[in-house]
């Protein structure tokens, strides 16, 4: 008796970067959303205020360009994804920051 192996069928490329980029854009929305509402992590103060914002959406949107890109140019994909994590990266260290500089004066004017 010989058994038949079948191989699973593979998704085709265009329907997995598809779901990508249905992702990319709702995670777009999230953070258009996130920016325009008055609940913050930090405060709507003008210019301090916007730091986290700007950070969240534009890293939204720079993945939402390389999900964009991934099925065109792999290598520019690549290059958006490095921009995208070091625009996180960067808004989480200078929204600690902020944060923390918040904190010290608070202190320093309460005492």
């Amino acid at each position: 008796m010989e058994i038949i192996k079948q191989t699973p069928k593979e998704k085709p490329v265009q329907s997995v970067y598809a779901g990508k980029r249905i992702g990319a854009w709702i995670w777009l929305a999230a953070s258009v959303i996130y920016a325009v509402l008055p609940f913050d992590l930090i405060p709507d103060i003008p210019v301090i205020g916007w730091i986290d914002d700007f950070f969240l959406v534009s890293s939204a949107a720079l993945n939402l360009i390389q999900q964009e890109c991934r099925v065109s140019n792999e290598h520019l994909a690549r290059i958006f994804q490095l921009l995208k994590w070091i625009m996180l990266f960067l808004g989480i260290v200078i929204v600690l920051l902020v944060l923390l500089l918040g904190t010290l004066l608070m202190g320093l004017f309460t005492k």
